[in-house]
Order: structure tokens, then sequence, then C-alpha cells
């Protein structure tokens, strides 16, 4: 099985760009507790981790980054180099 150096950026650029999507989700849970902790002057342990929106759109986002994941594993194996 060939891939072209085209379609590898493409699958590439997507799985990078879902883990950019999973990586933020993540740091706007985490951190947008704490500064809303922070401008009303509450202790600084309150997240957003464990509120269900944040729950829901981390687990379906790692779901697909982990698909990207053992999509490029499996490709790996599969796929020859060019010479």
């Amino acid at each position: 099985m060939k891939i072209t150096e085209k379609q590898t950026n493409i699958f590439l650029f997507a799985a990078q760009g879902v883990g950019a999507i999973f990586v933020g989700i993540f740091l706007t849970a985490y951190f947008g507790g704490l500064l809303e902790a922070y401008i009303a002057d509450l202790p600084l342990t309150n997240t957003f981790n464990s509120d269900p929106t944040f729950v829901v759109s981390q687990s379906v986002i790692g779901a697909i980054l982990i698909a990207f994941v053992v999509v490029a594993l499996v490709l790996t194996t599969i796929v020859k180099q060019k010479d």
C-alpha cells in the first residue's frame, strides 16, 4: 500500500488539530475555574474538570485523538516506505 506525502501531511495535520483541540478544552476546564476563583477572590482550588460539559467534550475529542493514534500506528506497519 502506498500513501502519498500529501495524504500523510493531511492526516498528520488532522491529528495535530484534534490534539490541539483536546489540549485547549483541558486547559479551559482547568484554568477557567482557577480564573473564575481568582476574579471572585475565592480559594484557587476550583476547576471545571468535573463539569459534565467538559467531561463529555474531553471524552469525545480524546476518543477521536486515540483513534488517530491507533490509525497512525497501523499505517506505520502497513504502508511501505518509498526508497
